[in-house]
């Protein structure tokens, strides 16, 4: 039985390494420091990992458990922060705490594969799954996301998180569409289809390429190359590619592959096509295919010349309603991702790559959007010059401001400002 003497002797020793670590040069630094240790204050700890939540304890057999969520900018968002924020400041205390946290998400998974987006942390880990066809993926891609990035900065990598990253693969890819290689989705009516207005279609991509990435895995490569291989085939394919809806994606699709529209020419849903666009460029990154590369470029083509005159993207209708506010237009997250495409092209796959590592690296980047922290992987906004600091800094100068308040009590919440403060420390570190 795990005594409380040994619960209490892991947050002390986690206390030790903090008050051993040296104090980091830079106001952002600092409060990164700062900011960082209290989370792990906060965090539910047991022997078996660590982890967060914000409900209180649930008493079960007389014997007090909290529940801690490993749901998109959750748990594995923090520890994250954590592993990267230590990285950052060189400070080993934070890179631990970011392994213990992976640890906490194999303690979240069950016997299937599956990284349940709730867990009771008590004596012992008790994972809450829903068992249901197509269920949520989130928190399996999420925690997948962590562990791979712990196990990336690890000189030897722990044999029991490539266990649980392998376990948690093989139940990722029973949700594939098979033969296809899609992935579905339940309803709320109880059917089941294929989304692309949601990130999970790009996110489970994703983390199979990281996967690939990290661990040099061909089954992980090969299930995110038939994910690459059904978006393609979702394309819509009109008469005339001079129409508006050829070669993009619309809002949701049947197992066939045959959207859901009610009307004869689906319409163009943008949001959907930035995410299959943001997929594919994250296979051609990583799987440094050129077939990928030119079809990433006519794809970005075909959207650049929807473009409006104002910049932004126009009124189309879907099976959710409109996808722009008001039909004044938006830009739906999609100039950062055609910049990436344009560059891909006319620096080369080699160059671009280097510019991107100037940043964050690829692979923290492609871990940071599967745990949720942001939403716009692989994107060369980030400045990769001493020169363009400056200007970036004030260009976002209004949600730096945002940092002088006190951090927020809800986990997402908080994690978001997190990884905004981490990114103005690494700007701070850049100057």
């Amino acid at each position: 039985m795990i005594t409380r003497w040994a619960q209490g002797a892991a947050l002390l020793l986690v206390v030790a390494n903090f008050c051993s670590g040296a104090v980091p040069e830079g106001k952002y630094a600092r409060q990164l420091q700062t900011e960082c240790r209290e989370l792990i204050a906060d965090a539910v700890s047991r022997p078996y990992g660590i982890a967060w939540g914000e409900a209180p304890a649930v008493v079960r057999g007389g014997t007090a458990a909290r529940p801690v969520v490993m749901s998109h900018s959750a748990s594995p968002a923090a520890g994250l922060i954590l592993l990267l924020a230590g990285e950052l400041l060189n400070e080993q205390s934070l890179k631990d705490a970011a392994a213990r946290s992976a640890a906490g998400v194999v303690a979240a998974q069950s016997p299937s594969g599956m990284i349940a987006p709730i867990a009771l942390f008590g004596h012992s880990p008790d994972a809450h799954n829903i068992d249901t066809p197509f269920p949520d993926r989130s928190s399996t891609a999420a925690g997948m996301g962590l562990i791979l990035a712990v196990l990336e900065s690890q000189p030897t990598q722990d044999p029991e998180l490539v266990k649980a990253v392998e376990a948690a693969s093989k139940w990722l890819r029973e949700q594939q569409i098979s033969p296809e290689g899609g992935w579905a989705r339940a309803e709320a009516d109880g059917s089941q289809s294929v989304r692309l207005d949601e990130s999970d279609y790009r996110n489970c991509t994703i983390v199979k390429l990281l996967e690939a990435a990290v661990l040099n895995s061909d089954s992980a490569r090969t299930a995110a190359g038939l994910a690459l291989q059904h978006l393609r085939r979702l394309q819509l394919n009109d008469v005339s590619d001079l129409l508006p809806t050829a070669q993009l994606w619309t809002t949701q699709y049947d197992f066939e592959g045959v959207p859901m529209s009610k009307d004869d020419r689906p319409a163009v849903d943008f949001l959907a096509s930035r995410y299959a666009l943001q997929a594919m460029l994250a296979g051609a990154v990583v799987l440094q295919e050129r077939g990928s590369v030119a079809e990433l470029t006519r794809v970005a083509q075909r959207i650049e010349q929807l473009r409006r005159p104002d910049g932004n993207w126009g009124h189309f209708e879907t099976s959710r309603g409109t996808n722009d506010v008001g039909g004044a237009g938006a830009d739906f997250g999609l100039p950062n991702v055609l910049r990436s495409a344009a560059a891909m092209k006319n620096l080369g796959p080699d160059r671009y790559l280097q510019l991107l590592n100037r940043g964050w690296r690829v692979n923290a980047q492609l871990a940071a959007t599967v745990v949720g922290l942001t939403d716009d992987p692989l994107s060369l906004s980030w400045p990769v010059a001493r020169s363009e600091v400056a200007g970036y800094i004030e260009r976002r100068a209004s949600e730096w401001k945002t940092l002088d308040s006190p951090p927020p009590v809800q986990l997402q919440q908080r994690t978001a400002r997190l990884w905004l403060l981490l990114q103005r420390a690494k700007l701070e570190q850049m100057q």
